[in-house]
């Protein structure tokens, strides 16, 4: 499979996992043969047009992956560090350390905190 690199982070977009017709339980993707590309992202589930989804390319053939490689270290070490990203501290409710991939990729504490505590206000219970 070819990627790119951002940040020392190897990107792979639009990896197939599975195919389904229309109402149709998924299967395995047919397979390829040599080095498939996986530059661009694929379409968007189907779905009405909205301020969050402004993305033209809706397909009902849209299942599909992005994968950077901290996902890659966590699924086989239960870790997202790499020697590109440096240390991602474990998970604590506290700090809430989340990993911002894309153009320079950082560790922020908390970076909806604001977002999430104006919802956290406003959905008490009566």
């Amino acid at each position: 499979m070819s990627g790119t690199s951002q940040s020392g982070v190897h990107v792979f977009k639009g990896v197939p996992y599975g195919t389904a017709a229309r109402f149709r339980r998924a299967t395995p993707p047919p397979a390829w043969t040599g080095v498939r590309t996986a530059l661009e992202y694929g379409p968007a589930a189907m779905q009405n047009k909205s301020a969050l989804c402004t993305d033209p390319r809706m397909s009902e053939d849209c299942l599909l992956l992005n994968v950077w490689t901290a996902w890659i270290a966590f699924a086989r070490t239960g870790n997202p560090s790499t020697a590109a990203l440096g240390t991602w501290s474990a998970y604590e409710r506290r700090e809430r350390a989340t990993m911002i991939l894309g153009a320079e990729t950082k560790v922020e504490k908390d970076p909806d905190g604001t977002i999430r505590r104006l919802w956290g206000d406003n959905l008490k219970p009566w």
